[in-house]
Formats: structure tokens, sequence, C-alpha cells
């Protein structure tokens, strides 16, 4: 029994069905009640049965609507809510006693319920008319002779199954108008998130070679100009270099350019796990890459570059191919700037392959 019952609440007020639609079933199941509240009151009042059937095919026809409800058709459904507001609100409403009945608060819910569902300028030529409707009908009720109910018992049933089911519809619409809300505030945040989430991976593929994982030029500009201002500032060491591999084209002709790739991810994974944590290693361009050495002086970056050469020298590919590289090295002189350090390390590194490659000028 608790399976059949949530399988119907999933059906009609699940998570995937619209909450207009929601709002709609609502309206309609609260009509149901009240047909079936009011055919109850009939039946103790002795009402004569055709006065009743049009309250019996309204309750049948919201049955029929609810059982055969598909989620994309929703024409039924609508048709029948045109019925509802047109025909049987105002015919509950001057059988039932007009103004000693609380019927007319259905035309309020009613408005309000189509206000949700209806979409565009159609809200309007519905709505207006309805409205206007409405307020003839009131206007009339008022001056119609008042409904005598035949004891208090009938007055208090009358007014508690009525006021029961606007009360219940208002909690449910309300209810399914806040998950409605909620749901689509947790849609909106995730899609930031995820938005929010792509702009960073963005980023830091706008900012990563992604053959070999180092930083591109992109990063270069945009970050080292400020890191150098920062070290002179303060007064401390900065320094970079230029490593190119030796023969690299050569090694691309006689191997092929898988093997090419291989060797520029050895040298990457080589070089960083040579340079300090603090390091930067930076593809410039091709076979081209710039280590950034902040606070580093002379006598140390000479060193690390040194220990490149070698640990470079006695790497090899899983093809057992080797390599070695020409390194130029630089520290950061009275006005300097990062387009100056690079320039000379690129003249010294270009010093180095005139000079016999393998080696750190």
């Amino acid at each position: 029994m608790g399976r059949f019952f949530r399988n119907i609440v999933k059906r009609y007020l699940g998570e995937d069905i619209s909450y207009e639609r929601k709002i709609s079933i609502v309206f309609i199941l609260s009509i149901i009640v009240a047909a079936v509240g009011a055919i109850i009151v009939y039946i103790l009042q002795g009402v004569p049965l055709l006065i009743q059937l049009p309250t019996f095919i309204t309750l049948i026809a919201c049955v029929i609507v609810l059982l055969t409800l598909k989620a994309d058709n929703f024409k039924p459904l609508t048709v029948l809510m045109f019925l509802i507001m047109f025909l049987y609100l105002p015919y509950a409403y001057f059988t039932s006693g007009a103004l000693d009945s609380p019927t007319p608060v259905f035309f309020v819910t009613g408005i309000f319920m189509f206000g949700f569902i209806i979409k565009g300028k159609a809200k309007i030529l519905i709505i207006a008319p309805l409205a206007a409707f409405y307020a003839v009908l009131l206007f009339i009720g008022a001056y119609l002779p008042p409904f005598e109910y035949e004891s208090p018992f009938e007055r208090g049933f009358d007014f508690a199954i009525s006021f029961s089911v606007i009360a219940v519809m208002a909690i449910m619409a309300t209810t399914i108008i806040n998950v409605a809300i909620k749901v689509k505030e947790n849609k909106t945040l995730r899609l930031m998130e995820e938005l929010q989430e792509k702009n960073r991976e963005l980023e830091v593929l706008s900012i990563i070679d992604p053959l070999t994982g180092c930083y591109n030029r992109r990063f270069l500009y945009d970050n080292c100009f400020d890191m150098l201002e920062t070290y002179i500032e303060n007064d401390l060491p900065f320094s970079l270099m230029m490593i190119d591999i030796d023969h690299f084209k050569e090694i691309n002709d006689n191997h092929g350019h898988d093997v090419g790739d291989d060797i520029l991810r050895l040298l990457c994974n080589t070089v960083r796990a040579t340079i300090r944590l603090h390091d930067l290693m930076i593809r410039y361009g091709g076979e081209e890459f710039v280590i950034v050495l902040p606070n580093c002086d002379r006598s140390i970056g000479l060193d690390i570059a040194e220990r490149i050469r070698h640990n470079v020298q006695e790497s090899k590919t899983r093809e057992n191919v080797k390599f070695t590289v020409s390194i130029g090295f630089t520290t950061h002189e009275e006005n300097d700037t990062l387009d100056t350090m690079i320039s000379r390390a690129d003249n010294r590194m270009y010093t180095a392959k005139n000079n016999g490659r393998n080696q750190v000028v």
C-alpha cells in the first residue's frame, strides 16, 4: 500500500513534474474533494438527483483526467480546468447558497492557479474575463435570497468541508511553490558551481602546456614581471635560465615525432625533479624552456643548471634515445627587466650551442 501511494505521489507530484502542473493537479484534487463533500451534503439534505448531476459529472471528469494524465499532454487538463472555472464553480456557488457558502474563495484560488499555468498574453486574455465573470456572479449572488440551512450541523458541515479543501489546497500549492523555488535555486547553484569549475579549468588550460604540463609563455608574461619587481623591491636575488634541446630536429627526423614528444616530457620531468619547489618551468616555444629561479644567486643557479645538464645527459627515453641540452644562465643586474634577462639568457644559450652544445654558459 505504501509503495502504491509513493508511486501516485511520484506520478503527480514528483520532482520531474513542473510546478505549474502540480498546482493544476492540486486544484483538480481539491475539486474532487469538494465534489465528494457536496454530494455527501446533498444526500444528507435530500437534494434531488438533477441538482447533484453536474457535481457527479465534474467528479467523474476529474478522476478520468487524473488517471489518464500524460506528462506530454496538457490539453485534457486545460479543458477540464476551463469547464470547472467557467461552469462548475459558478454552478456550485449558486446551488450551495451563494454568499452563505465559502465557494467564492474558490474563485480566488482558481484565478491564482490560472496565473501559474497560463503563459504569455493568454494569461491576460483568460484571467481578465474570468475575474470579471466572477465579479458579476458575486454581485448577482449578493442580491439573491440567502440559502437557509435546515440545521446548524448542515451549515457547519458545509463550511467545514469547503474551508478544509481550501486550506489543504493552499498548503499544497504553497509547498509546491516553495519546493519548486528551492529546486530552481539548487539547480542555479549547481550550474554556477559547474560554471565556476569550468572557468577554473579553462583558466588552468590557458596557462598550461598540454603536452608537457609546464606553464606556457602566457603565464610567464602574466605573472613573472610582477614577481621580478617584488624581488627587486626587497633586494633579493633573481635568476633564470634558457634551456634548448640539442639537435631536436634531427631527433624528430630520425626517430619520429612521438619520440620527440617523449623527449620533451622526459626533459620536463627531469628538470622538475632537479629544481627547487618554488622554481618555475615554462615552455617558451618548441624545444625551448625558461626556468625562473626566484631568490637564487649566481652560485646556486649555476649549480642547479649544471645538475640539470648532467641529469638530462644521463636520462634516456623508452626507445633508449639519449639527448643533451644547452643552457644559458643569467642573474638580475641593475636596470634589468624580465625581457632583458630572457634575451641575455637566450644569447648565452646560443653561445653554448656554438661552443659545442651540452654545456652551461
